[in-house]
């Protein structure tokens, strides 16, 4: 899969498969997403200790506070260069037009958003929201080029 695509994502359960067929450098072909069960600073230092991830996701309604979720984030970019998905989660907590966490995805760097599905304005407003940074700021470019 390394081979074929210049990139792809591999959600932590899928790691043990990555480590025995792929080898060591599939990192640098693909994100590696750690857990996403990842809440704190002592967690990510777990996850960080396998070289073969290179990206943790982040989920607002997950972590305790925006304080921590920054203290995360700047943990896994400046300690291990690793990239940043900012994303909801739809089963943990109940989604409202609020767009914070389009600003915080932007503000933190993130590589990637993922903010649900295309169903519901609830979703949409936070993609809008991301849009509409970029056409405010012309010297943001979120998402794409590199992912980390």
């Amino acid at each position: 899969m390394a081979t074929d695509y210049s990139r792809g994502d591999c959600p932590a359960p899928l790691v043990d498969a990555v480590h025995e067929g792929l080898g060591e450098d599939v990192g640098c072909h693909l994100q590696v997403v750690a857990d996403d069960a990842i809440t704190t600073l002592e967690q990510l230092s777990e996850q960080e200790k396998d070289p073969l991830y290179n990206t943790l996701k982040v989920s607002l309604c997950k972590i305790g506070s925006v304080y921590q979720a920054l203290l995360m984030c700047k943990h896994a970019k400046l300690r291990n260069n690793w990239s940043i998905i900012v994303g909801i989660e739809d089963d943990s907590c109940i989604e409202t037009n609020d767009t914070f966490i389009a600003d915080f995805a932007v503000g933190v760097g993130a590589g990637q958003f993922n903010g649900g599905g295309f169903e519901s304005g609830e979703y949409i407003s936070k993609y809008s929201r991301i849009l509409d940074i970029t056409r405010e700021d012309g010297s943001i470019a979120y998402c794409g080029k590199k992912f980390r």
